[in-house]
C-alpha cells in the first residue's frame, strides 16, 4: 500500500483537481438524460409507426381516422422527447465548456 506521500509524488496536481471531477460528473448526467429521452423519442416514434401499420381491409372510417390520430399522438410525444434530447445535449455542452473555463480562468489567475 502506498503512502500518501508516495501518492502525491505519482499523480500530478491536475489529476487530484476536483473540478476534474465535478465537470465530468455534470457532463455524464447530461448525456445520460441525452440518451434517455433519445431512446424514449426512438420508442415514441415506433409505436406511432405500429399504430399506423395496422390497417384492416374492412376498416371504417371513424377508425381510421382514430387510428391516425392515435399514430399523430405518438408521432408527438415523441418529438417532444427529441427536444428534451436536444436541451440535455446542449446542457451538456455548456456545462463542459463553462466549468472548464472556470478551471482555465483559475490557472490562468496563478
Amino acid at each position: 500500500m502506498k503512502r500518501f506521500r508516495q501518492f502525491e509524488e505519482d499523480v500530478s496536481a491536475e489529476q487530484l483537481d476536483e473540478g476534474s471531477f465535478v465537470r465530468t460528473g455534470a457532463v455524464a448526467g447530461w448525456a445520460a438524460k441525452s440518451k434517455k429521452e433519445g431512446d424514449a423519442a426512438a420508442r415514441s416514434f415506433a409505436a406511432g409507426k405500429q399504430v399506423l401499420a395496422r390497417k384492416t381491409p374492412n376498416e371504417s372510417i371513424e377508425a381510421h381516422l382514430a387510428r391516425l390520430e392515435a399514430g399523430l399522438a405518438q408521432a408527438l410525444q415523441g418529438m417532444e422527447h427529441m427536444r428534451a434530447q436536444i436541451g440535455a445535449g446542449v446542457a451538456a455542452n455548456v456545462s463542459a465548456h463553462l466549468l472548464s473555463g472556470k478551471q482555465a480562468g483559475g490557472r490562468r489567475k496563478r
